[in-house]
C-alpha cells in the first residue's frame, strides 16, 4: 500500500525543514524549490510528504512517488476519471451511488465538493491500459445513468466552457446581468479562451438606479417588490437579453450578506432569471444564512451558469427528439 500526503513541513531560511522529521524518514531533494520532500514507514504503508507548490509537487511526484506506486502496483495499471457535477447536494447524491462507493470496489469511487460543485473520482486497477478504460468506462456510464444531467463534464472540464460550449453548438448568445454576484459570471465565462464567440457581455448593476436605467427595471417593481426578488430578477434578464442584442439572458440579484439580510428575505436568499425571446423565468435559492460571502456569491455564479446549461441541454434534447 502507497499513501501520499501533499504537504511537507515548509524551508527555513537555509532551506532544512522547520520540523524535526520521523526517525525513519528519508528526506526527498525538490529538484525545482528549497523544500524537501519525506518518505517514511508508516505501519505497511509507505507514506510521501511532498511541497504544496504544484509545479514542484508535480516534479517530484512523477520522480520519486510514481515508480513506487507502480511497483507495488505490481505490475497493473492504475487510471483515473473526474466527473463534474452541479445541482445536487453532496449526500443527496451519495444516496444515489452509495454502492458503487462501497469499500474495496474495483473501480473505486468517491467524491469531493466544492462550493456547489461535486467531483466524482474513478480510479480503476487493471492488467492493462485497455482494461482499466473500459472499466472506468463502465462505471461511468452507470453514473451517467443514474445522475444525468447532474453530470456536466469530465476531467479539466469546467461550467463555464461547457455553457460556452452549448452556446455555439446551438449558434446562441448569452448575456448577464448581475447584482450580488458583481461580475463573477461574466469573470467565470471571460476566463475560457474564445468566450466572446457565445458570451455578449453583461451588466452589473448594484444599486437599483442602474437595474432601472441600465436594465429597464420599472421603479414601481423594485419599490413594491424590493431589489431581491423573482420579479426583478425577471426583469433583469428580459433587460438585459433585449440591450446586449442576445439569444440568452441570465440574471442574479440577492444577498451575500454578512447583513442585509430579514426574517422574509435572509442572507443567502438569490433570484436567479433566465430570459429567453417568448420566455422569461425567475428560481428561488437559499444558499444559507451561515455561509459566507464569498461562497454565496459564487454559488450563486455556479448555479446560473448551471441554469443557462440546462436550459441548453433541454432545447437540444427536444430538437433531437430526444425524451
Amino acid at each position: 500500500r502507497c499513501c501520499t500526503v501533499a504537504r511537507a513541513p515548509g524551508p527555513t531560511r537555509g532551506g532544512a525543514s522547520a520540523q524535526p522529521s520521523p526517525a525513519s524518514a528519508s528526506a526527498i531533494e525538490n529538484p525545482c524549490g528549497t523544500a524537501p520532500g519525506i518518505r517514511a514507514r508508516l505501519c505497511e504503508a509507505d507514506v510521501f510528504c511532498l511541497p504544496g507548490v504544484p509545479d514542484e509537487m508535480k516534479a517530484m511526484f512523477d520522480r520519486d512517488v510514481l515508480p513506487v506506486v507502480r511497483i507495488q502496483a505490481g505490475g497493473r495499471v492504475v487510471r483515473q476519471r473526474l466527473l463534474r457535477c452541479v445541482g445536487l447536494g453532496e449526500s443527496d447524491l451519495g444516496e444515489k451511488i452509495v454502492d458503487l462507493m462501497a469499500r474495496g470496489r474495483n473501480p473505486e469511487v468517491g467524491t469531493t465538493a466544492s462550493s456547489g460543485e461535486i467531483g466524482i473520482r474513478i480510479n480503476a486497477v487493471a492488467e492493462s491500459v485497455a482494461a482499466a478504460d473500459r472499466m472506468l468506462d463502465e462505471t461511468e456510464r452507470e453514473l451517467a445513468g443514474r445522475l444525468g444531467s447532474v453530470i456536466y463534464g469530465r476531467d479539466a472540464d469546467t461550467l463555464a466552457g461547457v455553457v460556452l460550449r452549448l452556446l455555439r453548438g446551438a449558434g446562441a448568445t448569452l448575456a448577464t446581468a448581475e447584482s450580488c454576484t458583481g461580475g463573477w459570471i461574466g469573470k467565470l465565462l471571460t476566463d475560457c479562451p474564445g468566450s466572446s464567440t457565445a458570451y455578449r457581455g453583461g451588466v452589473v448593476a448594484y444599486s437599483n438606479d442602474l437595474k432601472t436605467g441600465l436594465l429597464g427595471v420599472p421603479a414601481e417593481m423594485l419599490a413594491q417588490d424590493g431589489a431581491v426578488s423573482a420579479s426583478v430578477a425577471q426583469a433583469m434578464a428580459i433587460g438585459v437579453r433585449e440591450r446586449c442584442g442576445a439569444d440568452i439572458g441570465v440574471s442574479v440579484t440577492g444577498i451575500a450578506g454578512p447583513g442585509g439580510g430579514s426574517a422574509e428575505k435572509p442572507v443567502g436568499l438569490v433570484y436567479i432569471g433566465v430570459a429567453r425571446a417568448d420566455s422569461v423565468e425567475a428560481r428561488e435559492y437559499r444558499f444559507g444564512a451561515d455561509m459566507p460571502r464569498t461562497a454565496i456569491r459564487l454559488r450563486a455564479a455556479r448555479t446560473a451558469l448551471n441554469r443557462v446549461r440546462l436550459l441548453l441541454v433541454e432545447e437540444e434534447s427536444s430538437f433531437d427528439g430526444r425524451p
